[in-house]
C-alpha cells in the first residue's frame, strides 16, 4: 500500500480536474482574481513530490509473489511552507508582468516547523530537486493557462 504525500503535476489535468490543489490553486486564482488568499499565516509545511516520481517509485515498489502486505510512504524531503509555495507562484506572475498580491489570514496561526517526514523508501528525490520541480510545474502550467511561454 502506497501513501502519497502532496503530489504536484504540470500536466493539463492539473489546471481542470485537480485545481484545488497548491500549487494549481493558487495559479488559478492569480488569473482569476489577481490575488492568493490563504486561509491561515502560511506558515505551514507541506511535503510535495512530483507525479512522475510517484510513478518511478510505484513501479519499483510494485509487489512480487513473495511480499508480504507492506506500508510505503511515499514521500519527499522538500517540505516548503504555503508562504514559500504562492510566492513560487507570485514570481512567474510578475514575469508576465502581472502583480498579484498575497493575502494572509493572520488570525489564524499555524505553526508545523516541527514537520518530520518519514519515508521508508531508499531512494527519494531529493529536496533540491523536488522544489526545482515545483518551480518548472508552476510556469509550465501558467504556460498552458495563457497558451504561450513565459
Amino acid at each position: 500500500m502506497l501513501r502519497v504525500a502532496n503530489v504536484f503535476s504540470d500536466s493539463p489535468y492539473a489546471l481542470s480536474n485537480r485545481s484545488n490543489l497548491v500549487p494549481t490553486c493558487f495559479i488559478k486564482s492569480g488569473f482569476e482574481l489577481n490575488k492568493i488568499s490563504l486561509l491561515t499565516n502560511g506558515a505551514q509545511k507541506k511535503n510535495f513530490i512530483f507525479d512522475a516520481d510517484v510513478g518511478k517509485i510505484s513501479i519499483i515498489t510494485l509487489p512480487t509473489e513473495e511480499m508480504t502486505f507492506r506500508i510505503i510512504n511515499v514521500a519527499s524531503m522538500y517540505t516548503p511552507t504555503i508562504i514559500e509555495i504562492a510566492k513560487m507562484v507570485q514570481q512567474e506572475f510578475l514575469l508576465l508582468d502581472r502583480r498579484i498580491e498575497i493575502e494572509i489570514e493572520k488570525d489564524v496561526f499555524i505553526d508545523s516547523k516541527s514537520l518530520n517526514f518519514v519515508s521508508n523508501l531508499y531512494e527519494m528525490p531529493t529536496w533540491q530537486r523536488q522544489q526545482e520541480l515545483m518551480r518548472e510545474s508552476i510556469k509550465k502550467l501558467i504556460e498552458l493557462q495563457i497558451g504561450q511561454k513565459i
